[in-house]
């Protein structure tokens, strides 16, 4: 059983977010993405390791044709800050003349989805688009559109659960927990 607040090397983290409401949310996103992706089958790229539960309930909801991929991008390591620069790692893919959606589980700085794109944008796709379980656009560090995201969050609170992670601690949390 999972509580209210939980505390890792140090830092105290409560519950912000239930799951059903993180699963609403992702409901209705699903529905936009089935509808503005009808007739097309798209490619969600999806960030590895902390998409993967966003987009794992995300598919449940797809109903157009599509395939997954991922990709390996970091940007945090064992810290609370953003380190400043993203590896990214693609596996052999082509995306020439593909509808990509990249799946992605913060939006934080954007510096993962700026590396993401000017990487993409080598191979030719038709289209890019960002589905995302948080924003933070107040922390942008340029502009960055952001087509389906589920919550705005504005403030620097750090989050885990629901795949986001301190130390690689919290993703199986069961809800989105702030630190307090």
């Amino acid at each position: 059983m999972q509580t209210d607040e939980i505390e890792i090397d140090g830092k105290r983290f409560k519950k912000s977010i239930d799951f059903s409401e993180i699963v609403e949310k992702i409901k209705s996103v699903a529905k936009n993405i089935n509808k503005d992706y009808t007739g097309m089958e798209p490619i969600f790229l999806i960030t590895m390791k902390g998409a993967i539960f966003f987009a794992a309930e995300l598919m449940k909801y797809v109903s157009i044709p599509h395939k997954v991929e991922i990709v390996s991008a970091k940007s945090y390591g064992d810290s609370m800050e953003n380190r400043g620069e993203v590896m990214v790692l693609f596996n052999a893919m082509d995306f020439t003349d593909k509808d990509i959606i990249i799946v992605e589980d913060i939006v934080d700085s954007g510096k993962t989805i700026i590396k993401l794109k000017k990487d993409l944008l080598t191979f030719h796709p038709r289209s890019i688009s960002v589905a995302t379980l948080i924003i933070k656009p107040h922390r942008y560090i340029e502009p960055i559109d952001v087509d389906y995201s589920c919550f705005n969050i504005d403030n620097d609170a750090f989050i885990i659960g629901f795949g986001l992670d301190y130390k690689e601690y919290g993703r199986n949390l069961n809800g989105l927990y702030f630190n307090i």
